[in-house]
């Protein structure tokens, strides 16, 4: 009956010249839900900060039937030297905010964070909630390198985990998914999850997270990325209802060339499975800042800003 009523209301928000059809487009908490039933892994591309992506996620942990198939989120945002901290606090036990912050405020991208990730610390809220009232747990994995910055002193000790963070995700996956058998979800950004590879990474002989795991014989994979490129023709999608998910299947958008965070080069049916709708660009709003008021942290922001070259 849901079905029938979300197909109803689907309809009647098309208008006659809209390009998307119908029967390509579907509620998205069930379609998510319902891709692990034939994959093992459902990888999701996302745009980072928003708050609208955050609740999405945490309405699709709140679905009894996500919680059911799913063993495994899988985090872009989080040092994997942390993980014991993080498994602790998901589990339910008292954890200090300054500890368990170490997950974000000391990955390989820290200094891009101007504030403490607020979405982050909400959905690791979520997770862990729902954990203490659910009979099937949820595990949640840091999956960017475990650099230790307390033995960083110089540009290229740095590089290198920089360097390697798709690299080390992938291994992440298999460690905590593939080789357990386990279903999961991963979470990344946009421009790390696409089904081809650019030509820089050719150039390189270098792989992403998606195009390396599909390479296992292990791996059933669903990519889906949420709408984010500037460069997508949303117009056609004003009347498309929000947190739906169109699939590439889809002749419109499947056969669609657009740029970032796409290759334009390759139709949008090689690249990826569906497009996650949130709405509009100008829709998605920025999380909240947070600012670290930590006068210690910021004055090692500072020193790792300005590392310099190793000497040989």
């Amino acid at each position: 009956m849901k079905n029938v009523l979300f197909k109803i209301l689907l309809c009647l928000s098309l208008h006659a010249t809209a390009q998307p059809n119908p029967d390509h487009i579907h509620e998205a908490i069930e379609h998510i839900t319902s891709q692990f039933d034939s994959h093992n892994i459902v990888a999701i591309g996302e745009t980072h900060d928003k708050v609208e992506v955050t609740d999405f996620y945490i309405e699709l942990l709140g679905n009894k039937e996500f919680r059911k198939k799913v063993n495994v989120i899988v985090l872009e945002m989080g040092n994997q030297l942390f993980q014991p901290v993080l498994d602790d606090y998901i589990d339910g036990k008292e954890v200090e905010k300054e500890t368990l912050y170490k997950l974000w405020r000391d990955h390989t991208s820290c200094m891009l964070n101007g504030s403490d990730n607020t979405g982050m610390i909400r959905l690791l809220e979520a997770i862990r909630s729902q954990n203490l009232v659910s009979d099937h747990k949820i595990r949640a994995i840091a999956a960017d390198p475990d650099i230790d910055w307390n033995k960083v002193n110089c540009l290229e000790e740095f590089y290198k985990y920089l360097g390697s963070r798709d690299e080390y995700y992938t291994d992440i996956v298999r460690k905590y998914i593939l080789n357990d058998s386990k279903k999961g979800l991963i979470i990344m950004g946009n421009s790390h999850f696409n089904k081809q590879r650019t030509a820089s990474m050719k150039e390189r002989n270098l792989q992403n997270p998606i195009t390396a795991l599909k390479k296992e014989s292990s791996t059933e994979l669903y990519l889906l990325n949420i709408l984010s490129s500037s460069s997508f023709p949303n117009e056609k999608l004003k009347e498309v209802l929000k947190r739906t998910v169109i699939t590439t299947k889809d002749p419109w958008l499947g056969n669609l060339k657009v740029g970032s965070p796409f290759i334009k080069d390759a139709k949008l049916a090689e690249q990826t499975d569906g497009i996650i709708y949130l709405g509009m660009k100008n829709d998605l709003s920025t999380e909240e800042v947070a600012p670290f008021n930590d006068v210690d942290y910021e004055k090692e922001l500072e020193r790792r800003n300005g590392l310099e070259r190793c000497k040989d």
